[in-house]
């Protein structure tokens, strides 16, 4: 019911001030003499975490309680630039703000990485928008009579207020809160690393657990509004495996414009961490003498597995195939096998379609397979029957140098959606799926229009 009772609610605030409107107004302290001119706003920099009230969340469509802003920055006659605390300012007008103290009582500002000067770092800059998932270019700052960070002002109308006089400006239109961003809501983008260090410069917000949560999906369109280099440093934020994912939304040349534009430590973190077809697409992508550089930088068994990738046809099942599967043995109780089913499901791998029994009589590496059983047989059958009570013979399966054309026409005669990749000795050396294929045969509109996800960003 939130959502539906949440564009009735009023903000019972009479008057929203905007900084285009007050910036550059004269200062005047107690005694009336001059302090110089307002420049600047400080805020405390957004949550790292998730917005919370009396240790309960706020609801996303609910805006967080408007935050108290830290002080004003001041730009005096002498070039020294000095804060001013709400608390100490008495009143104020159109055109100059009038203080309670005398300037000998004002303090010399001091950066601090816990303190965001707003109209130097979030005005005419873009952030993520935590609850609608997309990127807003700040135009204005707002905030109340009593110095209150109402929000930001992303609309047009943020941009007029700059080049209309405000006589004017008055009579055009009446903003209501609803049109701004809350602060609370708001996640900054991260800054250029300094050199030598590994934080960046300036607030740093974006977090695991602020974007996290969101599929790769989500995140791809949120990188495809950035350049390469805003969107390797939001990637640079995630885990690993998010980051991964989020990359596999890309066509390739958009992989290595944000592969390129990322911090060697993290590239090598997401070769290591994508599957090796994925790693060799990228490496194969590069001149020769940057693509051993690379080789050299990953793990033996890593570069190992890459290289044996990189012995594939670009387009084929063995570039293609992901390296993991469910394999049983002829004599596994079913229950043992969905055991194996559910910890293969907590390690991640979620596109699990098919089992695969390997044959006993010799022990290979990777092993030979002599028939398939469905997931679906699996879950179904008694858990204390045996695995070769449910094996489907014979098994359709594909060599690694297969074109991909091939195997979905072999899929769609057997109605399958996921292959076995075998050697000439029936070797198990990965699995192929319908959507793997499809992300390389459809056009990128075909792709959206089937929702199918893997390649379906260009960063433009």
């Amino acid at each position: 019911m939130l959502h539906r009772l949440a564009p009735q609610l009023e903000d019972t605030r009479t008057s929203i001030q905007y900084f285009s409107q007050l910036r550059k107004c004269s200062v005047v302290d107690s005694a009336g003499e001059s302090v110089g001119r307002l420049v600047d706003l400080l805020a405390a920099a957004p949550s790292r975490g998730q917005q919370r009230v009396g240790g309960l969340p706020i609801h996303p469509y609910l805006s967080p309680p408007t935050p108290l802003l830290l002080c004003l920055l001041v730009a005096a006659a002498d070039g020294q630039l000095l804060s001013i605390q709400p608390t100490q300012i008495a009143s104020r007008d159109g055109k100059q703000i009038y203080l309670r103290c005398l300037h000998e009582a004002l303090a010399v500002y001091m950066p601090q990485p816990t303190i965001v000067p707003l109209a130097t770092e979030v005005l005419n800059r873009d952030v993520i928008d935590l609850v609608k998932k997309r990127m807003v270019l700040v135009n204005d700052l707002a905030f109340d009579e009593e110095w209150h960070l109402l929000g930001l002002d992303g609309s047009p109308f943020g941009l007029l207020r700059w080049l209309l006089p405000r006589r004017i400006w008055e009579h055009v239109r009446h903003q209501s809160m609803r049109t701004l961003l809350p602060w609370g809501h708001v996640v900054l983008l991260p800054g250029d690393t300094t050199a030598g260090e590994g934080e960046p410069e300036g607030c740093l917000s974006v977090t695991p657990g602020l974007l996290g949560h969101w599929s790769p999906p989500e995140l791809a369109n949120l990188l495809q509004q950035l350049t390469p280099k805003e969107g390797s440093r939001i990637l640079a934020t995630l885990d690993a495996t998010t980051a991964v994912a989020t990359l596999g939304e890309f066509v390739l040349a958009d992989r290595m414009l944000l592969l390129k534009q990322t911090e060697r430590c993290a590239a090598l973190t997401w070769l290591e961490t994508m599957e090796p077809g994925m790693a060799a697409d990228l490496l194969e992508a590069l001149p020769t003498h940057q693509a051993q550089h690379w080789l050299e930088q990953l793990s033996v068994a890593r570069a190992v597995e890459v290289q044996r990738f990189l012995a594939y046809p670009h387009a084929s099942a063995g570039r293609l195939m992901t390296t993991y599967a469910l394999v049983l043995a002829p004599e596994d109780t079913v229950a043992a096998a969905v055991g194996q089913m559910r910890h293969l499901l907590l390690e991640g791998h979620h596109s699990i379609e098919m089992a695969y029994v390997a044959d006993t009589a010799g022990v290979e590496d990777p092993p030979a397979v002599v028939g398939a059983v469905p997931l679906g047989a699996l879950l179904a059958a008694d858990q204390a029957g045996l695995v070769q009570d449910l094996v489907q013979t014979p098994l359709v399966g594909v060599g690694p140098e297969t074109d991909l054309r091939t195997i979905a026409e072999r899929m769609y005669r057997a109605r399958l959606q996921v292959l076995p990749v075998l050697d000439t000795d029936d070797r198990l050396l990965g699995v192929i799926r319908m959507a793997d294929i499809l992300g390389r045969l459809l056009s990128p509109p075909q792709r959206r229009l089937h929702h199918f996800s893997p390649g379906t960003r260009t960063i433009l």
